[in-house]
């Protein structure tokens, strides 16, 4: 994939970086939100106490907190916690299957639930209806840190949603391989999938086509609506001819392409050199 340049929206691990840098794609990162841990009051001793996250963990870090028992979502915030030396009871993966073991085996009990401003709803909307007594404190706020970046990139790793790195790579390899199906000499115009959804190899080719109607058209190397929505989408069962008009290349074979093409760069550089600047 040389050439596929992403944009990660948080600071990546050495194994990440080795998994991208492998798979030959080039990558910028920044942290793209930021955490301010807040003050906050709560019982000096807690019984049992919800965690959805590892930033709720890291705000009580450093409290005098006493908990009995901690109930939590995700194996990183279950890995910090017992790192703190806190007792789980247990973890679940998402926020609905806590709640809903909560209710089976823990309906007599009241909870105490760390979190940030912006948090998800499910297990206070489900211990609600539940009637079983929950108290948020809210000891975190979640920043966005805009950053301007002038350059283009292939793709945004959103790694702050928690998703595995390998997604995105396998993800880049699929768009290239696409990539290079829309630019191999294939018939295939992919039926109803190719009408409403994915641009085909046929239809991108007319982006390629020496013919003046064609030109600026079907520029899309992915999804079809765009060409759709802005006018520059074209369709036709006539044959297309593929190539530049007026140009001295793909005429004499390879090697005398690669002399054409070495004179004009030569040329080029003296011309460079002599304008006026």
């Amino acid at each position: 994939m040389k050439g596929f340049t992403i944009l990660s929206t948080k600071k990546l691990k050495f194994n990440q970086k080795e998994l991208l840098l492998n798979a030959g794609v080039s990558f910028v990162e920044y942290n793209a939100i930021g955490i301010e841990y807040l003050n906050f009051k709560a019982p000096s001793t807690i019984e049992n106490a919800i965690f959805t996250s590892q930033n709720g963990v890291r705000s009580i870090q450093h409290s005098r907190l006493k908990i009995k028992h901690c109930f939590c979502v995700g194996q990183k915030t279950k890995a910090l916690l017992e790192e703190l030396g806190y007792t789980i009871i247990t973890m679940s993966e998402y926020g609905a299957d806590l709640a809903a073991y909560l209710i089976k085996n823990h309906n007599k009990a009241s909870f105490y639930q760390f979190c940030g401003t912006i948090r998800r709803d499910e297990i206070p909307s489900e211990l609600k209806k539940a009637n079983i007594p929950l108290s948020e404190i809210t000891t975190y706020h979640t920043v966005l840190k805009p950053k301007k970046f002038e350059r283009i990139f292939d793709a945004v790793l959103f790694l702050i949603f928690g998703a595995p790195i390998e997604y995105y790579v396998f993800i880049a390899f699929g768009k290239e391989f696409y990539n290079y199906l829309l630019h191999s000499n294939l018939n295939w115009s992919l039926g109803w999938v190719g009408k409403y959804i994915l641009i085909s190899p046929t239809a991108h080719r007319i982006h390629h086509s020496i013919s003046e109607k064609h030109f600026d058209k079907n520029f899309g190397t992915f999804f079809i609506w765009w060409d759709k929505i802005f006018g520059t989408y074209y369709h036709t069962t006539e044959e297309v001819i593929i190539g530049v008009k007026n140009t001295p290349y793909n005429k004499h074979g390879f090697w005398k392409d690669m002399i054409i093409g070495l004179n004009e760069f030569i040329d080029a550089i003296f011309r460079f050199n002599n304008r006026k600047l």
